[in-house]
């Protein structure tokens, strides 16, 4: 089968013939599609950007506002946080200025307490060595009594042992 047989019997639309309502056809279909995208899609298509452009621009400036007022907010908190470091800070400076004069002062009573009883032990223990002595004297002078009457049976006279037994004390005192 030649190609112009095979053309003209499965493609009618190659056919030359036809050519002129082909193309009428063509501009009637395209004009109708221009009127209808012209006419009613675009306007609709442009109303709904317009829409679209006003509703973003709307949260653009929402957003702006939004976006200040927590920026304000922001600063806000920052000065009230400052605020709040700087009491606290003070407030334990206080705190431990009370502390340290408490600590100062119960440490001073403490200390006067301690010397105060160890003026008193010391007093106490030098009047329990004091009556040690005494009594270590008086036991000496006994013994020395009772010896020298034993061996030697000669009275001793009492004040004259007691100030040689004093006078030894001292000596092995120093």
């Amino acid at each position: 089968m030649p190609a112009a047989a095979f053309a003209e019997s499965n493609m009618p639309q190659l056919r030359v013939e036809t050519f002129a309502s082909q193309v009428f056809w063509l501009v009637v279909t395209f004009s109708v599609l221009y009127v209808v995208i012209s006419q009613i899609v675009l306007p609709q298509v442009r109303t709904t950007l317009r829409a679209r452009e006003t509703r973003i621009g709307v949260d653009r400036e929402q957003a702006d506002e939004l976006r200040k007022e927590a920026e304000a907010a922001h600063l806000r908190a920052r000065e009230a946080l400052a605020a709040a470091r700087a009491e606290n800070d003070r407030l334990l400076r206080e705190a431990h200025d009370r502390a340290a004069t408490a600590f100062r002062a119960e440490t001073q009573r403490l200390q006067a307490a301690l010397d105060n009883e160890r003026v008193e032990a010391e007093a106490r223990i030098e009047a329990s060595r004091m009556a040690a002595l005494r009594d270590a004297e008086a036991a000496t002078v006994e013994l020395v009594r009772s010896l020298t009457t034993t061996l030697t049976s000669v009275q001793v006279d009492d004040a004259a042992l007691s100030g040689a037994v004093a006078q030894a004390a001292r000596e092995n005192a120093t």
